[in-house]
């Protein structure tokens, strides 16, 4: 991979990291606002802080996604330099976000 196919996927990454915090932020600050003013009931509390903490397990699914591409492949023997993520670790991450995204829409 050259230098510029790095800048490309690197902006990608930093992207999507940016916009999953971005959310994060989004929701979080609202949700102590009216929490603190007493606008939430007991159910609705618990649902967003369930929602909140999702988010923050979608993140840790992200890195440990993530996590499977940083693999140093010359000690381990193979010849394929390409840095790869492990596509069963992808899916889980994709499926937890559509499910994550499913259960904020329900």
């Amino acid at each position: 991979m050259d230098v510029n196919g790095f800048k490309y996927i690197f902006f990608w990454e930093w992207a999507h990291r940016i916009l999953g915090r971005s959310i994060g932020f989004t929701f979080f600050v609202p949700m102590v606002y009216f929490w603190a003013r007493g606008y939430l009931m007991g159910r609705l509390k618990f649902t967003l802080l369930s929602l909140f903490a999702l988010g923050g397990v979608q993140g840790a699914i992200g890195w440990w996604m993530v996590k499977s591409g940083l693999v140093d492949k010359n000690k381990t023997g193979e010849v394929d330099k390409t840095p790869r993520v492990s596509p069963y670790r992808l899916s889980v991450h994709a499926g937890f976000a559509y499910a994550l995204y499913a259960t904020t829409l329900w």
